[in-house]
């Protein structure tokens, strides 16, 4: 579905850049004092060599170095597994608009919670709409993700809903892309 290559500031590979991409996201999520998905480049290694699947990397280029990453599952469809961009970078909306003038997908997801309020500007500028809206529209019904969380431990108190000093009931303390709950 994809020409793999280099358009621009733009690369598209069939593989990963885990250096890259645990840097970029330790630079953009770490210091925000959201909850996330260690993304050390074992990991990423380990995560990404599911034969089974396709996965498709976009790179964003500054002055020769990755400053920005989209990843990608698709056949027919395509779900936005990760992405992450270094501050002040525009990558991830310079990469989304090349997907999206490059590709002919029925139709393109990413999961919206904790999505950056600028991302979130961007994508419904593009006609992204949240799932509950299209369900509303089909059914007149409201659709939730039902999301539990409860600290580990067998008795526990207001201290264990805290990581970090990051109070985990809090859904906008939250950074979740399709990548941490699709397998």
């Amino acid at each position: 579905m994809f020409d793999l290559g280099r358009f621009g500031d733009i690369d598209v590979s069939n593989s990963i850049c885990p250096a890259d991409v645990s840097r970029i996201a330790i630079a953009n999520l770490h210091p925000t004092n959201k909850l996330y998905l260690n993304k050390t480049p074992d990991f990423l290694e380990w995560r990404f060599s599911k034969p089974k699947t396709k996965y498709v990397y976009f790179y964003h280029l500054s002055k020769s170095r990755i400053d920005a990453y989209v990843i990608l599952s698709s056949d027919t469809h395509a779900h936005v597994l990760d992405y992450g961009e270094e501050p002040e970078s525009l990558g991830i909306t310079k990469i989304l608009s090349f997907i999206l003038s490059h590709t002919r997908f029925s139709s393109i997801s990413i999961m919206s919670m904790g999505l950056p309020k600028d991302l979130d500007v961007f994508l419904h500028k593009k006609h992204f709409y949240t799932f509950d809206r299209i369900e509303r529209s089909r059914n007149r019904e409201l659709y939730n993700l039902p999301i539990l969380i409860r600290p580990m431990k067998e008795t526990f108190d207001e201290d264990d809903w805290f990581i970090d000093g990051v109070d985990v009931r809090d859904i906008n303390n939250w950074h979740i892309t399709e990548m941490c709950c699709d397998e």
